[in-house]
């Protein structure tokens, strides 16, 4: 896993990103559960359960 963060800032805007890299079909069991994706129970988890391969995009 690759796990990205940090913070951005211009002027007077700024917000703190964190960005999660994983192989496709890795199951998340080592994270907390409110630190999952937001769509990983409804988006990610029928698609690997299904063995479909990796999409294009989301949504």
């Amino acid at each position: 896993m690759i796990h990205i963060d940090g913070d951005y800032e211009n002027g007077g805007d700024a917000f703190h990103y964190d960005i999660y890299l994983r192989p496709w079909g890795t199951y998340w069991v080592d994270v907390d559960e409110e630190d999952l994706p937001n769509l990983y129970d409804s988006w990610y988890l029928p698609l690997i359960d299904a063995e479909e391969p990796m999409p294009d995009s989301i949504g």
